[in-house]
């Protein structure tokens, strides 16, 4: 409900939040180009006031909803990582396959905004900047993840099981990532399992 004209205007990091989870929700399910301020504003709640003094515009809302939705995700990624005690090869990178995983269905509202940029669904250039700039500190932080699960193999030699399993890794999470959305992966620790087992043996063929 707006403030009344005696009211102070809440222009604090609770009513941020709640225009940048209304916005992600908005934007992942209707668009950001389908998506207005007008009715931003009406969904979150907060007056426009407060939402014009957090951003300047619908592009500057976006922007704050990928900057905020970008550092959980590749946070969770890094993490993703083979946990310590783990030695075999196999062992740590179902850890990481496994991690990678979870971090990706743990973030739908964001990475369905994410793919529509990547393939071109919305035209707001400046985000499409962001999102490919995602897609590479994703990619980095996961191949260095691969690299550590296969480091016992020697430095040289767990870079290029890395180089290897890299593209069929990436394959797999857009993949099951979409097939998630369409309500396709019932049992996806089995699915997990499987790519497991299929990387792993990719691996033993790189010298």
């Amino acid at each position: 409900m707006p403030p009344t004209p005696h009211q102070p205007v809440d222009r604090g990091q609770p009513s941020r939040d709640t225009v940048l989870d209304t916005a992600e929700r908005l934007m992942s399910t209707k668009g950001f180009s389908a998506t207005s301020m007008a009715e931003l504003i009406k969904e979150s709640g907060v007056p426009s006031s407060s939402i014009y003094w957090h951003f300047s515009s619908k592009v500057g809302v976006l922007a704050a909803v990928m900057e905020r939705g970008e550092q959980a995700f590749l946070d969770d990624v890094a993490a993703a990582a083979a946990r310590p005690g783990q030695d075999d090869p196999r062992e740590r990178l179902h850890a990481v396959i496994d991690g990678s995983t979870r971090a990706v269905f743990a973030h739908p509202a964001f990475l369905k905004l994410y793919f529509a940029f990547l393939v071109g669904a919305e035209e707001e250039a400046s985000i499409r900047e962001r999102v490919r700039a995602v897609r590479e500190k994703g990619v980095a932080g996961l191949r260095a993840n691969l690299i550590d699960a296969y480091r016992s193999w020697g430095k040289e030699r767990a870079e290029r099981v890395a180089d290897r399993l890299l593209p069929v890794a990436l394959a797999f999470f857009d993949g099951i990532f979409l097939a998630r959305e369409a309500g396709e992966v019932p049992d996806w620790t089995g699915v997990v399992a499987d790519v497991v087992s299929s990387l792993h043996a990719l691996a033993l063929t790189v010298e």
